[in-house]
């Protein structure tokens, strides 16, 4: 064999090597990005369990969450076991208290960035769905901005996260309208979810 034709072989080998070591690699970033939010959240857990948290603790934690899905139920939900804040803090109870120590278009970009690819769960993952679904209701214009930067395939998950359960929230045709208003785009999504949302609702 050529010199040239084993350089090439090894060039190969190096690139199959490295190609199989990506997904690897992006798993164990991924864990340590998601271990360090787990931490400073961690920290931040009895201040925002006092009896009456202080806006810069809750604004704390609501920073030290991590702005992805996966992330968030991985530390929040629930899968063959609790995860590692699946008990508390309860986030129901640190949400509208966040919402008011955060400003306010930061505080509705992490939720519409945690509602990609959201899955629906009682429990952590279900207060935050209920955080968001306000937060439509409230700030529609700033959620409807936000949301509709997104690539179309990843606002449409946002929309499913806020429709899909066992028990769908509400999209009010009073809600519809000012979606609509905001955004072509979103009126269209939001619809699609919502009507498939129902469908299944129903068929259950």
């Amino acid at each position: 064999m050529s010199w040239a034709a084993n350089v090439r072989k090894c060039l190969v080998v190096l690139c199959v090597s490295f190609a199989c070591a990506l997904p690897a690699i992006a798993g164990t970033l991924w864990d340590s990005k998601c271990q360090d939010h787990l931490s400073r959240l961690r920290e931040l857990v009895p201040a925002v369990l006092a009896d009456s948290p202080s806006p810069s603790s809750l604004s704390s934690f609501f920073e030290a969450l991590p702005s992805d899905f996966a992330c968030f139920d991985h530390l929040f939900g629930y899968h063959g076991g609790p995860g590692p804040l699946y008990s508390e803090p309860q986030l129901y109870l640190l949400f509208p208290g966040m919402r008011a120590a955060v400003e306010r278009e930061a505080y509705v970009r992490k939720l519409v960035s945690l509602s990609i690819n959201g899955q629906w769960q009682a429990d952590q993952t279900g207060a935050l769905r209920g955080a968001v679904h306000f937060t439509l209701e409230t700030d529609t214009g700033l959620f409807v901005r936000l949301a509709n930067k997104l690539p179309a395939e990843q606002e449409a998950t946002v929309w499913w996260f806020l429709f899909s359960s066992i028990h769908p929230q509400a999209l009010t045709p009073e809600l519809q309208k000012k979606v609509c208003q905001g955004s072509d785009r979103s009126c269209r999504l939001s619809k699609k979810a919502y009507t498939r949302a129902e469908a299944e609702e129903h068929n259950h």
